[in-house]
C-alpha cells in the first residue's frame, strides 16, 4: 500500500494530533453528552411520550450506551489518525475517514458546547479542531484553503481570548497555569490574561478582515500565534504534570496537549502559505 509520502506538512501533523488526542481522551476519560441527553427541557417531550422521566434518568442501559459510544469514538479516531500514513490521500476511503473522524469532533464540541451552558466561546475555541481535517481534505486535492484556514484559526483565538479577557467567565485553571509556572501576584496575572486576550480578538478580526493585498502584514502575528498557540499547549502539562504519579498527569493531560498543538501548527503552515503565494503572486507579475 503507497504511503502518504509529500503532503506531511504542518496540516498533516496537525490533523494527526487532534485526533490522536481526542481518542485518547475519549478512551481514557468521557464526553459531555449526558449534558444533551439529560436535557430534560430538549429530550424530555420525546422521552416522556415513551416512559417517565425519572424512569428514563434510571435506566442504566442509557449510561452504559454512552460510555460504549464514547470509547467507539475513541478508539475510531486513533485508528483515523494512524491511518493517515498509509491510505492514499486521493482514495475515497481516506476521505470517507476524514469526514466521519470530523463529524466525531463535532459532536464532542457540540456536547462540550452544551455542558457548558451554551457558552459560544467554547465552540468557537473548538473550530480549528473540528475543521482541520476538512482544510487537509482541500490541501491534499491541490488547493490551498487559505481563506477558511484563516477563519478557523481566527475563531479559536477569538473563542480563547473572549474566556481570558472576562468576558465569559475565565475558567480557573487559566490562573493556576500561569501562576504554576510564574511566581506572580493574582493582578499580574488578570493583567497578562487582558493583554493576552485583547491579542486573541484584535488578531481573530484582524485575520477574517484584512484584505488580500495587504495579507503579507499579518505574517508576524501569524507567527506570533503559532508560538503562543503552541506555548497555551504546553501549559497544560507543564502547570500540572506531577512526576510522582507521572502516568495519571500523562493520561489526564497529554491528550489535551496533543490536540491543542494544531492551535500553534496551523498558524506556522498560514505563515508558510502566505508567504509562498505572495512570493508566487510576484513572481507570475
Amino acid at each position: 500500500m503507497e504511503k502518504l509520502r509529500a503532503k506531511k506538512d504542518l496540516l498533516f501533523w496537525s490533523v494527526f494530533f487532534v485526533f490522536l488526542g481526542r481518542g485518547l481522551q475519549l478512551i481514557f476519560w468521557d464526553a459531555p453528552y449526558r449534558s444533551i441527553i439529560w436535557d430534560q427541557q430538549l429530550t424530555g417531550p420525546f422521552i416522556e411520550f415513551f416512559m417517565s422521566w425519572h424512569e428514563f434518568t434510571s435506566w442504566l442501559a442509557v449510561d452504559r450506551f454512552v460510555s460504549l459510544f464514547t470509547r467507539f469514538q475513541g478508539v475510531f479516531l486513533i485508528i483515523s489518525a494512524f491511518a493517515l500514513f498509509y491510505i492514499r490521500p486521493k482514495a475515497k476511503t481516506f476521505r470517507a475517514l476524514i469526514h466521519l473522524a470530523s463529524l466525531q469532533l463535532l459532536l464532542v464540541a457540540i456536547a462540550g458546547f452544551w455542558h457548558s451552558h451554551h457558552q459560544w466561546p467554547y465552540l468557537l475555541e473548538y473550530s480549528l479542531q473540528v475543521g482541520v481535517g476538512q482544510l487537509y481534505l482541500k490541501s491534499v486535492s491541490g488547493h490551498a484553503p487559505l481563506k477558511w484556514a484563516k477563519v478557523l484559526v481566527a475563531f479559536t483565538f477569538i473563542g480563547h481570548g473572549a474566556y481570558a479577557l472576562g468576558i465569559y467567565p475565565t475558567p480557573g485553571r487559566f490562573f493556576d497555569m500561569i501562576l504554576a509556572i510564574v511566581d506572580l501576584r493574582e493582578s499580574h496575572v488578570r493583567f497578562l490574561l487582558n493583554l493576552a486576550g485583547s491579542f486573541d480578538i484584535v488578531f481573530g478580526v484582524a485575520l477574517i478582515f484584512t484584505p488580500r493585498k495587504f495579507e503579507r502584514l499579518l505574517v508576524p502575528f501569524l507567527f506570533i500565534a503559532g508560538c503562543w498557540g503552541l506555548l497555551t499547549a504546553s501549559a497544560r502539562w507543564l502547570s500540572y504534570v506531577e512526576y510522582d504519579f507521572f502516568w495519571m498527569s500523562l493520561k489526564l493531560w497529554g491528550p489535551e496537549v496533543l490536540y491543542r498543538i494544531s492551535h500553534g501548527l496551523v498558524p506556522f503552515w498560514l505563515v508558510y502559505q502566505t508567504n509562498h503565494s505572495t512570493t508566487t503572486r510576484n513572481y507570475c507579475k
